[in-house]
Parts: structure tokens; C-alpha cells; sequence
């Protein structure tokens, strides 16, 4: 309970810091793996996304004005894109690039485990900010391009470890992971320009998959879903301690 407490803790300070612009200078490193998946499995869920993109739910608000499907809605309307992404292959390619051997997916109650971020409407971007992180351990987020189509030669994903701005060349992005902790590296994502059109899959990926019992940051977390979602789902879970260490990384075999 001691131990628990503490990394509760922990976790709560560390979301509190990187609100007030107190990040972890040792936590601002990105992995880029290129060509994570085989070309054809690339090939065969890009043109899935490609027929589905259209169904996505559209939201308008302050966070953006773009359109998504949160982890249902990929389950229930692009499962082969969830099983050849939720997979071992990916994990372990993750793992080795970035040299975390405990590195797991979040629980698939989680709706951001796996989501699609569609951009389309002129102006929908994110401006510079660190995300919330409701797992005691450290919060990796995966950002794996399907498509972009703009006028920009860089992409409209940006981040900026210790204050210095890293892009990406549009040209090498397709097939590509580009994973960095979240909720210490700022990043942004450039507002659309009329007739561009960015589509991604974000992945959400962690060192401990505890989920944490805080109901703020509970609340906060589920208030960016419906923002970002248009769907008002927490994918919360309680689960005790010694079901959550037994438990094994997320994966689909």
C-alpha cells in the first residue's frame, strides 16, 4: 500500500510539473523506426483507413476542429487494423528501438490504446503542449503516419525536446513510428491549410500499465477523450495491485 501510494504520488507531481512547464530533461528523447510494418500490411491497412476515414467521428472544439475514431470505434469498424498494430511484431520493434525491454501497450479498455486522427478541415491542428498521463509508468505515444498530403515538404507534427523544434520530412513519414514520451516533450501539430489532408494512427504505450485510482486526473484524461473523440468513454479499469503485476504487456499474438 506504501509503495502504491507513493508511486500515486509520484504520478500526480510529475502530471503537475509538466503543466507548469517542470519537465524531466532525462525524458526528452524520440525513437523514429522506420518501416515498422512488412509493405504489404502497410499497404493493405492504409487502404482500409482510406475507405473508412469518411465515417470518423467530427468534432469542433477548442482542442481541434478535425474528425476520429477512438480504440471501439477502430475495434468495431477496422479490426484487422487493430490486430496487425496491437501486435507482438510492433512491440518488439518498439522495444528494441528504444531500448525499453518493459515497454507495453495500455489495456484495451483504454480507448486511447489505439486511435485514428483524421485532418481535413482547414485550421484543425493542436497547438504546443505535454499530455496527461493516467499509468504510473512512464507515457509513450506512438504516431504512425498513414498518409499526408499537404503543401508543407515537413510534416505538420512537431515536437521540441529542451526547447529545440524537431520535424519530419513528409516524403519519409509513410510506414513510419515516431515514439516519444507524451506528456514530457512538447509537440504540436501545424494547422491544415484548405485541401490538406493529414491521416494517423496514435498509439499509446507505457513502462507500467497501472492504471492510476486519482480522480482528477481520471477526469481530466476523459475530458480530452469526448474533445477529442466526440464520445464521452473513460476506458477507466480498477484493478488491484497484485492483478495488474501479473498481468502480461497488452499484446495480440
Amino acid at each position: 500500500m506504501l509503495q502504491r501510494l507513493t508511486d500515486e504520488w509520484s504520478l500526480a507531481l510529475r502530471n503537475l510539473r509538466g503543466r507548469l512547464g517542470l519537465r524531466d530533461p532525462r525524458a526528452q528523447g524520440h525513437v523514429v523506426v522506420k518501416n515498422v510494418l512488412p509493405a504489404a500490411t502497410f499497404s493493405k491497412i492504409k487502404q482500409i483507413l482510406q475507405d473508412e476515414k469518411s465515417r470518423s467521428v467530427e468534432q469542433n472544439s477548442f482542442f481541434r476542429r478535425g474528425s476520429a475514431f477512438d480504440g471501439t470505434d477502430l475495434r468495431a469498424n477496422c479490426p484487422e487494423v487493430v490486430d496487425a498494430l496491437v501486435s507482438d511484431a510492433l512491440l518488439r520493434a518498439a522495444r528494441e528501438q528504444s531500448g525499453l525491454s518493459d515497454l507495453s501497450f495500455v489495456p484495451d479498455g483504454d480507448v486511447n490504446q489505439i486511435s485514428l486522427l483524421h485532418y481535413r478541415t482547414a485550421g484543425d491542428g493542436i497547438g504546443w503542449h505535454v499530455d496527461g498521463n493516467i499509468y504510473i509508468g512512464q507515457r509513450w505515444a506512438g504516431i504512425l503516419t498513414i498518409e499526408e498530403r499537404t503543401e508543407d515538404l515537413h510534416s505538420k507534427l512537431e515536437l521540441r525536446p529542451n526547447g529545440q523544434v524537431l520535424t519530419f520530412p513528409v516524403s519519409e513519414l509513410e510506414n513510419t513510428l515516431i515514439l516519444f514520451q507524451g506528456d514530457q516533450v512538447q509537440h504540436r501539430v501545424r494547422p491544415m491549410a484548405d485541401g490538406e489532408e493529414r491521416l494517423v494512427i496514435n498509439l499509446l504505450l507505457t513502462t507500467d500499465p497501472r492504471q492510476s485510482v486519482n480522480p482528477f486526473l481520471k477526469g481530466y484524461q476523459s475530458l480530452v477523450n469526448y474533445f477529442f473523440y466526440g464520445r464521452l468513454r473513460s476506458g477507466f479499469q480498477i484493478e488491484d495491485d497484485f492483478s495488474a503485476s501479473k498481468s502480461k504487456p497488452n499484446v495480440r499474438y
